[in-house]
């Protein structure tokens, strides 16, 4: 395999990384790395209600978020509740301005306050996420699985995640 000349030929490990170039930047990014400074917070929180035996997984949860920091909620409010849930692997996700209730985890910041509680609906046997979209939803890995599917949703009551 060819090396550049600076490669260490013994292993691949032993090699440098190379430099980041810069036309891979993303521009988004800034506001994700301070999505991920908050779920530390949330995270934090979910171990906590696990330790004290509130829930078993993270997805068993559901998750809000009180703030009355102005740039915390301009930042939350950038992202949706599908992508919040999906970030904090939580069956919800919900941002409240106002001051958290008693028994919601506080950071050491104080510019959060995480409550969770138990999530809402039934366990889907597939991803084990909570909906309360009912008992038979079914979900779809891409586009063109719904065609396939239409037969079977026109013969049973079944009705589709989001």
């Amino acid at each position: 395999m060819p090396h550049a000349s600076t490669d260490d030929v013994t292993s691949v490990y032993l090699s440098e990384m190379p430099a980041a170039d810069g036309k891979f930047a993303f521009d988004g990014a800034e506001r994700w790395e301070e999505l991920f400074t908050l779920r530390d917070d949330v995270m934090k929180a979910l171990e906590i209600a696990r330790a004290e035996k509130k829930i078993g997984k993270s997805l068993d949860a559901k998750v809000t978020v009180y703030t009355a920091d102005k740039a915390v909620l301009e930042l939350l409010a950038k992202f949706t509740a599908e992508e919040l849930k999906t970030v904090f692997i939580t069956s919800g996700a919900y941002v409240v301005e106002g001051t958290a209730p008693e028994g919601a985890y506080v950071p050491e910041e104080g510019k959060i306050a995480v409550l969770v509680e138990n999530a809402d609906g039934q366990r889907c046997d597939r991803c084990w996420c909570y909906s309360t979209e009912g008992e038979n939803t079914v979900h779809f890995l891409n586009q063109g699985d719904e065609a396939d599917l239409m037969a079977i949703l026109a013969e049973e009551e079944i009705t589709l995640a989001p």
